[in-house]
């Protein structure tokens, strides 16, 4: 797993090895000097953090784009990410994100695999397409309320 920051990109390492000129081992070996501080990553991603200047870091958008590394992808007529996703605590993610897992508690997150998280819950693309063009009603807060036993009970 791997930690986010207010601002941090990461990139699919799979996706890396099918479209990136020289796979994983080239991605990596441009940001050497900043593995540890800035940049980090395993078995299937890696994560850059904006600690080095923001201008820097929205460079890597053109550049990545350029290289084949997509930050897009249609599912349908819904726009989810590709092989790469932008992270800010401000906005949240630039795309929605169904290879992603995130644990929200230590804001950490991982490449999403069946094999591993057997048990838990988690939306397929077709799910999330779904959600995208009806958004679940609203919670109002009286249901909030009421659902937590808070309302007067009926006479």
């Amino acid at each position: 797993m791997l930690k986010l920051s207010d601002l941090c990109y990461i990139i699919r390492l799979d996706a890396a090895d099918e479209r990136f000129p020289g796979g994983r081992a080239a991605l990596i070996s441009n940001h050497v000097d900043e593995i540890g501080r800035t940049v980090f990553f395993d078995e299937d991603l890696i994560i850059l953090h904006a600690f080095g200047g923001r201008q820097k870091f929205w460079s890597f958008d053109n550049h990545y784009e350029e290289m084949g590394l997509h930050l897009t992808a249609n599912f349908g007529d819904v726009s989810i990410a590709g092989d790469r996703v932008h992270y800010s605590y401000q906005t949240g993610w630039s795309e929605h994100c169904a290879w992603l897992g995130v644990n929200q508690w230590d804001n950490t997150v991982w490449l999403w695999k069946e094999d591993y998280w057997k048990g838990t819950l988690r939306l397929s693309q077709n799910d999330l397409a779904c959600l995208l063009k009806s958004p679940p009603k609203e919670i109002h807060e009286t249901e909030i309320s009421n659902s937590r036993g808070l309302l007067k009970p009926e006479s």
